[in-house]
């Protein structure tokens, strides 16, 4: 690894970051630099040059992610419970249903007409679809 990789790899992700931020704003600037000018050697440079520490900051910027991820302690994940247990738990909490209850009920809210609106629209598919001879 070359001395500017291994100096990279051994920064702290704070100073990485700060370098990545530094770099970005120089080649926004020579690209900025470049749209306001309208001179074409600006313009070469900025497409160069500035396109360079671009992909320079890009790299500080993912290399400081990287090496964040790799240094954070795990965090130990909850083991999903077996099924048997999140059957007991769910059967617990649920409140008891008395099946008498739902023999005297009726259910006033519906009325019969949902049936009759199937079959509207089975009506409506019917004529939409061509007919074949």
């Amino acid at each position: 690894m070359s001395r500017i990789g291994h100096w990279l790899v051994h920064q702290s992700v704070t100073h990485l970051l700060r370098i990545a931020c530094v770099a970005a704003l120089l080649a926004l600037s020579l690209m900025a630099y470049s749209v306001i000018s309208l001179k074409p050697l600006p313009v070469v440079f900025a497409m160069s040059v500035g396109h360079g520490i671009g992909i320079f900051a890009f790299l500080c910027y993912l290399l400081a992610v990287i090496l964040d991820t790799r240094r954070s302690t795990p965090r130990p994940s909850a083991a999903p419970s077996p099924p048997a247990e999140r059957a007991k738990a769910a059967k617990d909490s649920s409140p008891p249903e008395d099946p008498a209850e739902d023999e005297g009920e009726d259910d006033e809210g519906e009325d019969d007409e949902g049936e009759d609106d199937e079959s509207a629209e089975d009506d409506e598919n019917a004529e939409d679809a061509p007919e074949r001879a």
